[in-house]
């Protein structure tokens, strides 16, 4: 064994922590990897079987080096152009600012009392959803009576009454004698984004008066260019950020050909985006939509002004309404990836809001996940930490690459509302959907508790309606929905009959032969809302065991004919009238030379799940 030896350094000496070792090269790790990967995978190039690539078609290599930094635009520093390592030099005694969407559950007190909880949990300043009836109609002045407009800060929804909504507030300002340059937040102005949400034509002209009466109120921003909207509707990263920069830009002209100075326009917009649980991809797309800004403003001739102000907000789209406490965890990363990546405010979603009204624990754990990230892991004290990284400095500058072509795309169409008015933001949305909806059909992205490790004896979600979406409005799409569609069917079920739809699982040969097809078969049937029963041994015992328990539906997990059609005829002789054989312990080569009558179906271990298990909630009579 080789000696270590153990020095004390003088000062300006190096000490080589890896000095003992011999140095590494990129060479060496393909041939280490060539040995190692699947031949049939490999193949001469390890590069490409261990890449993989993103929903905009951006490839991932496995090993980034140094080299991949050359040829990359300067990165600067922190709020400096080109702003990619941050919009400004953060505070790293407070960190990011939090900021959490009020949960209106009701009129006057209710909503009051809702706005004390999140402030006593933390909150720097409220969303305020004054799109809500019931925040509109006379609830908006009993919520402002309950929050210290000088300290706390405050962000408006869009609404075709934003004008109102401002009087509202400047009146509340004035009748409690503040400052009115102490009042922080956003008025949230996005009328082009209210259009994709509503199908309602949006007039770029009201922005117009609505800047002017924001000069009131100096230190809000005026204009949101909300890219969450296009997200939830099935966007890319790519996409959501070059539909968003076209927002923006539509914005800046109506507003400059108004007289605004582009400068004002710059210094009084900030920009929404969602991130993800993808946690790498979520903070090179911060970053990417700085650098694209920043070029809008180079672009503009006011490089200096180019600082976008970002407010990040955990995916609604990720979230999912079944075992919705791993949204727990998704909100988490999706938060940590918020603020690596440079955003000035964060949001992060109830772990419950893809079901019903979120409650309160639901706002409570939100509320934690910034406390616990802010003040005990003290996450916020270091600006830009991927900085400098190849993988991550590569991915943002490709990102914003893609995002760019988006944009000009949009541009050289007309423009954002029309790319919305023709109903080419429709396809390009839908195609993206029908994309990631394949993938995750597929297994390629696994859904944890969902699509992958379902677990059936969670009590049942509490499940409203969704309201319909008005006529030309965008899509509002979760992930999971489909998986979730057939996990509805199984849970009517239970509440007609009382027991949900099952399988018994039988595999021939001892339990340690057979563990992981028989947990691949558990997995494949929860993700479709089946549960499972199991039974291994030799094909005497599987047979007694059939016979005793004479269920209703059996697959067979055999590994050759014999096995496959002795338990078939067993299953089929005590009663069984659906027989499915596992193709992953049954080879497909195989399988095509054995006549197997008494089969209802051979399930594949790949495929589109979700039709497959439709497939079998139709066998089970699961209506």
């Amino acid at each position: 064994m080789r000696k270590l030896t153990y020095a004390m350094t003088m000062p300006g000496q190096v000490l080589a922590l890896a000095g003992e070792f011999p140095g590494a090269t990129f060479e060496k790790w393909r041939e280490l990897s060539a040995a190692t990967v699947a031949a049939d995978l490999a193949g001469d190039d390890p590069e490409t079987a261990l890449s993989t690539w993103t929903e905009d078609g951006l490839r991932l290599k496995p090993l980034y080096t140094e080299a991949d930094l050359q040829g990359l635009a300067p990165r600067g520093r922190p709020g400096q152009w080109p702003f990619v390592r941050g919009a400004d030099a953060p505070d790293v005694s407070t960190g990011w600012e939090v900021r959490q969407r009020l949960t209106v559950t009701g009129p006057g007190s209710l909503a009051e009392s809702s706005v004390r909880a999140e402030l006593a949990g933390g909150v720097d300043t409220l969303w305020l959803p004054t799109d809500d009836d019931r925040l509109r109609s006379g609830g908006l002045s009993q919520v402002l009576a309950a929050v210290d407009l000088a300290r706390v800060g405050l962000v408006l929804d869009d609404t075709p009454a934003s004008h109102a909504l401002v009087h509202t507030l400047l009146a509340k300002v004035r009748e409690r004698g503040i400052d009115p340059a102490a009042v922080t937040g956003s008025l949230g102005v996005d009328p082009l984004g209210r259009q994709a949400r509503t199908g309602v034509q949006a007039e770029l002209g009201e922005l117009v008066p609505l800047f002017v009466l924001a000069q009131e109120l100096p230190a809000m921003e005026v204009v949101t260019v909300d890219g969450t909207v296009y997200h939830r509707a099935g966007a890319s990263p790519a996409e959501e950020l070059g539909l968003a920069t076209a927002t923006a830009v539509a914005y800046l002209r109506t507003l400059t050909d108004a007289g605004v100075r582009i400068e004002d326009f710059f210094a009084r917009v900030e920009f929404r985006l969602a991130v993800t649980a993808d946690q790498f991809g979520s903070l090179a797309k911060l970053r990417a939509a700085r650098l694209v800004w920043s070029r809008v403003a180079d672009l503009c001739g006011v490089p200096e002004a180019g600082a976008q102000r970002q407010h990040a907000v955990t995916s609604h789209a990720m979230l999912t309404r079944h075992d919705d406490r791993t949204n727990m965890l998704r909100a988490t990363v999706a938060c940590v990836a918020a603020v690596t990546g440079g955003a000035r405010a964060i949001t992060v979603l109830p772990f419950d809001a893809a079901g019903a009204e979120p409650g309160a624990l639901g706002q409570r754990v939100a509320r934690a996940t910034h406390a616990v990230l802010r003040h005990e892991a003290h996450l916020g004290r270091v600006s830009d930490p991927a900085g400098g990284s190849p993988y991550v400095e590569s991915l943002t500058d490709r990102l914003a690459e893609a995002a760019w072509e988006h944009f000009t795309a949009v541009e050289k169409a007309g423009g954002m509302q029309q790319h919305l008015a023709s109903g080419q933001a429709f396809k390009d949305l839908a195609e993206r959907t029908r994309e990631r909806r394949r993938a995750i059909a597929l297994g390629e992205r696994p859904l944890t508790g969902i699509s992958s490790y379902a677990v059936l004896d969670e009590p049942l979600p509490p499940h409203g309606a969704a309201a319909p979406l008005p006529p030309g409005a965008l899509p509002d799409v979760r992930y999971a929905e489909e998986f979730e569609a057939l996990r509805d069917r199984s849970d009517a079920h239970v509440h007609r009959t009382g027991a949900r739809p099952s399988v018994l699982l039988v595999a021939p040969g001892t339990l340690a032969r057979n563990s992981r097809v028989l947990d691949r078969a558990r997995n494949l049937f929860a993700s479709g809302g089946v549960a499972t029963d199991q039974a291994v041994g030799d094909l005497d015992e599987l047979a007694s065991v059939l016979r005793e328990r004479a269920p209703r539906a059996v697959c067979v997990c055999a590994g050759d004919a014999e096995g496959l059609s002795a338990l078939v005829t067993a299953a089929r002789e005590t009663g069984a009238a659906v027989v499915y054989a596992l193709s992953a312990a049954f080879p497909s080569e195989e399988r095509e030379r054995t006549t197997s009558p008494g089969v209802t179906a051979f399930l594949p271990s790949d495929g589109d799940m979700p039709a497959l298990l439709a497939r079998v909630l139709d066998d089970l009579e699961v209506r």
